[in-house]
């Protein structure tokens, strides 16, 4: 929930460097990217305090700019998901020491959540950060009242139990077989959270790039306007991720397509409204859509809207709407078709 009490409009971006461009005084690079990304409708930056592969980030310096960051943010409307830990083995932080430090840097601050580290089980990952009694033990160093994830997982886990010590979970979504069945993925995020009870955020999905790298890049708008569809129809938070903005830098011409795609896709649904899956047999005949690798239906809180949306879908898609529904078209875009579904 946002502050005024109504559902909050996640709308992620990677904006993996923006501390390194202020521990490098390049405060205006910083600045432009958020002003990019804000003007572009994204309300979420996901930020790193330190790094060694990607650029190199002393986790001392990172945290020394934390308030600065989450001032010149606050400027721009937006949030900063602070990312505590990275590539923790070659680093070699001191955790307790470096959580304080962002503790210190963030109390008070209306406009941080905390993600304790990036991939916890990554080969670059200190194995600490995969003891949940270890991780817990860190976020009760932070002030109460600021949402903390415990981290996310490498390579599509999305077995999310062990992760429900914070006061959100994160969820890094399998980037294969296909793209359709990755953004089909995003209705297994729905099941989890209400398994767990939390919110629970898809933080880093496959990323658009200015050439296809299958299983981590893709160029295609349409797959972005079905993550952001399904992260609107699934009450399931999303993550924008492309290349240039793990380097906070304004995206090439294909991400920023791809950008415009998805923000597209999660505005296509009334904002401040709240959706949730339901069984698609509610208003199909059947449980699938001939020639769709898949099909999804949802309802707002107040059952004014139900939203049907067929993933990879082809050209001759036919929708066998159930006695008494029919549908009008939201959307429709190569491999995606999005109706409103209404009774008769």
């Amino acid at each position: 929930m946002g502050a005024d009490g109504k559902p909050f409009e996640w709308r992620g971006i990677t904006a993996f460097a923006l501390l390194h461009q202020l521990a490098g005084n390049r405060e205006g690079e910083a600045v432009a990217f958020m002003r990019w990304a804000s003007e572009r409708g994204f309300t979420v930056l996901r930020v790193l305090t330190m790094a060694k592969y990607l650029f190199d980030l002393d986790p001392a310096e990172g945290a020394a700019e934390v308030p600065r960051l989450l001032r010149l943010a606050r400027d721009h409307g937006l949030v900063v998901e602070v990312v505590a830990f990275a590539d923790t083995k070659a680093l070699r932080p001191d955790f307790q020491s470096h959580i304080d430090a962002i503790a210190r840097a963030i109390d008070g601050a209306p406009n941080v959540v905390v993600e304790l580290a990036n991939e916890n089980d990554h080969s670059s990952q200190d194995p600490r950060l995969k003891d949940v009694a270890f991780l817990r033990a860190l976020r009760r160093r932070l002030p109460p009242d600021v949402p903390v994830s415990l981290g996310s997982l490498h390579g599509g886990d999305t077995q999310v139990e062990r992760w429900t010590g914070g006061d959100y979970v994160t969820i890094h979504v399998a980037r294969s077989p296909g793209p359709w069945e990755h953004v089909a993925a995003t209705a297994t995020l729905a099941e989890r959270a209400n398994q767990v009870g939390k919110p629970v955020i898809s933080d880093e999905p496959i990323g658009a790039g200015e050439r296809v790298e299958p299983s981590r890049r893709l160029t295609d708008p349409a797959v972005f306007f079905g993550l952001g569809v399904m992260a609107r129809m699934s009450g399931v938070p999303t993550t924008f991720h492309c290349s240039d903005c793990l380097y906070a830098r304004e995206p090439g011409p294909r991400q920023q397509a791809s950008a415009a795609a998805f923000i597209e896709g999660v505005r296509l649904l009334p904002e401040r409204r709240s959706f949730s899956l339901i069984p698609i047999g509610e208003v199909l005949t059947g449980s699938a859509v001939p020639g769709a690798t898949a099909v999804h239906a949802a309802r707002d809180e107040t059952g004014e809207w139900v939203v049907v949306a067929a993933l990879g879908a082809g050209e001759a898609l036919v929708f066998p709407w159930a006695a008494g529904w029919t549908g009008e078209e939201l959307a429709k875009k190569a491999g995606i078709a999005v109706f409103r579904a209404r009774r008769q």
